[in-house]
């Protein structure tokens, strides 16, 4: 019956909305309203997911952007670049409040609701206080620098990886101390932490299928079953309810995860998508690509 209920209330827009080049990622409002993509091209756009409007568009060619998020009850918008740049901008206005530059590249970064905090991948993992231009502290040094970094709800822990690679790290906000070494069954290509931070999903390199591992002693919990074709990307919904994918032929699919199975999926008629984020409230996922495609998946 669940299966039947979803599937009638879910479907899918195509948001015409390019960037010029790799998406680098997306977020949501709180209240799944607005939503803002950032790209390597430097650019930062603002969407009304209701009528599919963009309200407004920054640009800085010399940063490809690799995070974004809405912080400070979603009246800003903060956008950290490869090259170090962060920029604060005005949800509202799309004017820029702050223009600040960290000594360090980012390969990955994962930035706070407070809008203050912001963890830096790069040969060492940092934890940075945007507001007063200054390391709060240093986690570790990389082996390898981390192409994922996943904060949990709670911002009291976070998971980092390396595309392509085993291991999977569970680290402690607070402290600066990593909690535990995962070794995964094969390579992730993607990633993603629970809401109660107990377990994760990750897209297994070599059977491109989706398998859950538990926190923080990262043991296998199998594969989801009905998942049955070949992913590139993962997302866990906010509640835990749900977890979306991305498959390597363009449509996304949505996953029960009390029953662990496929209960949508949507035929988006681009390429696959590498970005895949819900909404806070479930109702919406937002996805990118290499070329720049946005597209916005929504329940009616």
């Amino acid at each position: 019956m669940l299966r039947n209920i979803v599937a009638a209330v879910l479907d899918y827009t195509l948001q015409q909305n390019q960037h010029l080049g790799t998406i680098g990622a997306c977020s949501f409002s709180r209240d799944g309203g607005l939503a803002v993509t950032v790209g390597f091209d430097g650019c930062a756009k603002l969407l009304d997911t209701a009528s599919n409007r963009r309200l407004w568009r920054f640009r800085d060619r010399r940063c490809p952007f690799r995070s974004v998020a809405f912080v400070r009850d979603d009246s800003e918008i903060l956008c950290a670049s490869f090259t170090g740049d962060i920029y604060r901008i005005a949800t509202n206005t799309g004017r820029i409040l702050q223009h600040i530059r960290i000594p360090y590249s980012m390969q990955s970064a994962a930035i706070f609701r407070d809008g203050r905090r912001v963890i830096v991948g790069h040969k060492h993992l940092y934890l940075w206080d945007i507001d007063a231009s200054k390391k709060i502290h240093r986690f570790a040094t990389c082996e390898k620098i981390p192409t994922f970094i996943c904060l949990s709800k709670n911002e009291k822990s976070f998971l980092t990886a390396q595309i392509a690679e085993h291991d999977v790290g569970f680290w402690g906000v607070e402290r600066g101390k990593l909690v535990s070494n995962i070794k995964c069954k094969s390579s992730c290509w993607a990633i993603s932490v629970a809401p109660d931070a107990t377990w994760f999903a990750a897209v297994d390199g070599n059977e491109s299928r989706v398998h859950k591992y538990s926190l923080p002693d990262g043991t296998d919990l199998g594969v989801l079953q009905d998942v049955r074709d070949a992913v590139l990307s993962v997302s866990i919904s906010p509640s835990g309810k749900y977890l979306a994918v991305s498959y390597h032929d363009g449509g996304v699919g949505f996953v029960d995860l009390e029953s662990s199975k496929e209960i949508y999926r949507s035929d988006i008629p681009v390429e696959c998508a590498g970005v895949l984020v819900f909404s806070p409230d479930d109702r919406q996922v937002i996805t990118g690509t290499a070329s720049g495609n946005i597209n916005l998946i929504r329940r009616r």
